[in-house]
């Protein structure tokens, strides 16, 4: 799973989303549900257009917390494509070229956590390009 948002209630959302097309002949929800979405669709692109970042903005606020809790921890040479990081006296191996992190954050959500984000300043380089392709605009 590449998303850390789930909701349990979709069918309700849905449901309740769709209220005011029920009861009506077939053709008519169908359009109906066929104009919601593509105002929702021209919605969400006008959104997009206007960030001024490449990432979505929950990420961008995301990625800035991560970048202040990795300074709680300290990093090492593991060798030359790879970091030891100490959090709270528990090590991780992280290795940025093939995106792994021993703590599995990074793989689940696409996201870098404190470990792989210590790594990346040490290297001088951005979170953001560490970030799956997903969350970008």
């Amino acid at each position: 799973m590449k998303n850390d948002h789930v909701t349990n209630n979709i069918s309700e959302l849905f449901n309740h989303w769709v209220s005011d097309l029920s009861g009506k002949s077939i053709l008519t929800p169908v359009d109906g549900l066929g104009s919601k979405l593509m105002s929702r669709l021209q919605k969400r692109k006008q959104k997009g257009v206007s960030w001024k970042w490449v990432i979505v903005p929950n990420v961008v606020k995301l990625l800035n917390t991560v970048r202040e809790e990795s300074r709680k921890c300290s990093l090492s040479m593991d060798g030359k494509e790879e970091y030891k990081v100490n959090d709270a006296n528990v090590h991780y191996i992280i290795n940025l070229i093939k995106r792994t992190c021993d703590c599995k954050f990074w793989e689940i959500a696409g996201i870098p956590y404190k470990h792989v984000a210590l790594g990346i300043a040490h290297r001088r380089e951005e979170l953001e390009t560490y970030t799956n392709v997903r969350f970008s605009k």
